[in-house]
């Protein structure tokens, strides 16, 4: 029987570089018995087969089920054995929307999920950067990790389990998102070994970070300049750059919290490392520096401002000038003659 995986991209794991190496590399995986599924497939992901998208709208519900039956029709009528299906929204479906899903294409191929997994004060931190960059300037990282503890974000059995329970857990192929664990070092040979394939010379490299994140310098300086900025020029503000942060101020959490939530999640990391992965533990590391090793946020440093602007000077042009007119507005009333 043909096998469908179903990679579960999980918030800050890759999932956007393994969609755009995947697509990328659409023929050349073909060629090796592997299709990225084309049905419901938007740009690089496959938003068009999840329900959650707009789960109290009956008629996008219909939609999604038309979509299922043309999978279906795809995978059965390509020469691949193995097929792949990619969202970020998968892991939010209802269990009885898995089911629907699972009844529905099991019949015609063999189901595997495919599904990584963040040390969660890991991603805590770069998901608290991600929506500040989506826009979400006054968000606030207490606030989101009650969300995400409520909402069972960081309860990665509770996530395995959901495909599990109806599938098999020998069909859960549960990936720790951690370098040290991936094969061949890097996250695409790792994806691609759960596929049955090897990283060769045929494969075009995704060139850099489709998502990269914002360090914890940018999003203050970005929270300090957005009162004397518009919109556009926010998201010119918002677009990440590279100034070479240190690790003492890497973190927005000082480690005594982030080894508060570690502790809070380990018997759930270790029940999912013995169910899925029949060892002790789901990651190698566990290591936080000590708090002599963390600087908390202080005021945006002249450094960081000087280094900022002869970053984006070559963008050149209003968006430019404006930059550099608010950042001089907001030095005023912050420079110690005031």
């Amino acid at each position: 029987m043909k096998k469908l995986f179903i990679h579960l991209g999980t918030g800050k794991t890759g999932t956007t570089a393994i969609q755009s190496f995947m697509s990328l590399n659409h023929s050349a995986l073909l060629r090796k018995g592997v299709n990225y599924c084309r049905t419901g497939l938007h740009r690089i992901n496959h938003h068009g087969l999840c329900f959650n998208d707009h789960r109290h709208d009956p008629a996008y519900a219909e939609r999604v089920k038309r979509k299922l039956s043309c999978l279906i029709d795809e995978i059965v009528a390509s020469e691949a054995r193995r097929h792949v299906i990619s969202s970020e929204n998968f892991p939010g479906l209802t269990l009885s929307e898995i089911e629907y899903m699972v009844g529905l294409l099991s019949p015609h191929c063999d189901i595997n999920v495919i599904i990584y997994f963040r040390r969660q004060d890991q991603f805590l931190e770069s998901w608290f950067a991600q929506i500040v960059k989506a826009g979400a300037l006054d968000a606030d990282i207490s606030g989101l990790r009650s969300q995400l503890v409520q909402a069972k974000i960081f309860d990665y059995f509770y996530h395995a389990e959901k495909w599990g329970s109806l599938i098999g857990k020998d069909k859960v192929h549960v990936r720790p998102y951690e370098r040290s664990q991936f094969y061949g070092g890097n996250i695409f040979s790792d994806f691609l070994n759960v596929l049955g394939l090897s990283f060769d010379p045929d494969f075009e490299q995704v060139q850099r970070d489709p998502n990269p994140s914002l360090s914890r310098e940018q999003v203050c300086f970005a929270r300090a300049l957005a009162p004397y900025l518009d919109g556009p020029d926010i998201s010119l503000l918002l677009k990440p750059v590279e100034l070479g942060r240190s690790e003492s101020s890497r973190y927005f959490l000082p480690p005594s919290q982030r080894r508060e939530l570690l502790e809070q999640y380990m018997p759930i990391n270790n029940s999912v490392a013995k169910k899925y992965l029949e060892k002790q533990s789901l990651f190698d590391s566990y290591d936080i520096p000590d708090a002599t090793s963390w600087i908390a946020q202080g005021p945006i440093s002249p450094s960081y401002v000087e280094d900022y602007l002869r970053h984006i000077a070559d963008l050149g042009g209003e968006g430019f000038e404006r930059i550099r007119k608010a950042i001089a507005k907001f030095q005023r009333p912050h420079s110690h003659g005031s």
